[in-house]
């Protein structure tokens, strides 16, 4: 089986047993709390001045983990969904992990 057939295949369109819907649905619901979080900071964040490239950063990020969250909570392309939400988190800690060090070293200059 390839990598395209496992990510392209909706889980809503075969017989899903009713304790993996609710697995999936409660993940879904962990993975919308933490979307909102990170939706929270990031309005936070963009409170004050940033450039372009940061903002759409945070917005994109925080975007993916939403798209994400629908379709796990959809039963489709749930790999899919996984490996964009966490993509979208490890980008949205990696920028503001990287936004904070270049401040940091710009108030020392």
């Amino acid at each position: 089986m390839t990598i395209a057939v496992v990510v392209s295949v909706p889980l809503a369109s075969s017989a899903v047993e009713p304790e993996l819907v609710l697995l999936l649905r409660g993940m879904a619901l962990i993975k919308a709390a933490i979307a909102l979080a990170a939706l929270a900071l990031s309005l936070w964040r963009l409170g004050r001045p940033v450039s372009g490239r940061v903002a759409l950063g945070y917005l994109s990020g925080v975007w993916s983990l939403a798209g994400a969250t629908v379709l796990i909570w959809q039963l489709s392309f749930i790999p899919a969904a996984a490996i964009i939400f966490h993509v979208g988190m490890f980008g949205l800690l990696a920028l503001a992990w990287r936004e904070g060090r270049s401040d940091s070293l710009r108030s020392k200059a």
